[in-house]
């Protein structure tokens, strides 16, 4: 995937001082989509410690926004879909679910596979260490699927493109791979 160039990123010309506004402007509204236009810029100037301290407090202000997530049938339904899936093979590696912040106030689910926790994948996605864009922006917490841990890599993998494929068919935004 090709870096957007200046002309492509919405706010690619300005200051801290105006992104900061703008962003706390976007939170106090609740415009989240704005928010994270306004957060992704900030990850352009990330080696200034102001854009640092500044990206830290908006995306503390965006889980903020969206601590409610999606109803509990939503995820159920999630979960439902996952439980369809059992490893048959022992190892030391997982699938595990991302709830996804997406546009238009609606939620998603982000599959992956590794062979880290579930909590020290999605952290690594979170910082941006070998992270999905998806997650490192819009990733707000995992969707619980315990059943899914301790399989061989292959197993995984064909999980993963499984439960990926399941997910779209029912009707849900789902990424990953």
């Amino acid at each position: 995937m090709k870096a957007l160039s200046d002309a492509e990123r919405a706010w690619a010309g300005c200051s801290a001082s105006e992104l900061e506004r703008l962003g706390l402007e976007a939170a106090e509204r609740g415009d989240r989509r704005e928010l994270e236009t306004v957060m992704a810029e900030l990850r352009f100037h990330r080696s200034t410690k102001r854009a640092k301290e500044l990206l830290a407090l908006l995306e503390q202000r965006f889980q903020e926004l969206v601590a409610e997530g999606p109803p509990t049938s939503w995820l159920d339904e999630v979960r439902r879909i996952a439980a369809t899936f059992e490893p048959s093979t022992e190892g030391s590696c997982c699938v595990y679910l991302v709830l996804l912040s997406e546009p238009g106030d609606q939620f998603g689910v982000y599959v992956g596979e590794s062979g880290l926790s579930p909590e020290d994948r999605f952290a690594n996605h979170k910082r941006g260490y070998k992270a999905s864009k998806h997650v490192r922006d819009r990733g707000i917490r995992l969707i619980p699927v315990p059943h899914l841990q301790g399989m061989h890599r292959d197993e995984s993998v064909s999980i993963e493109r499984r439960l990926i494929r399941r997910l779209k068919k029912a009707g849900f935004i789902a990424r990953g791979g």
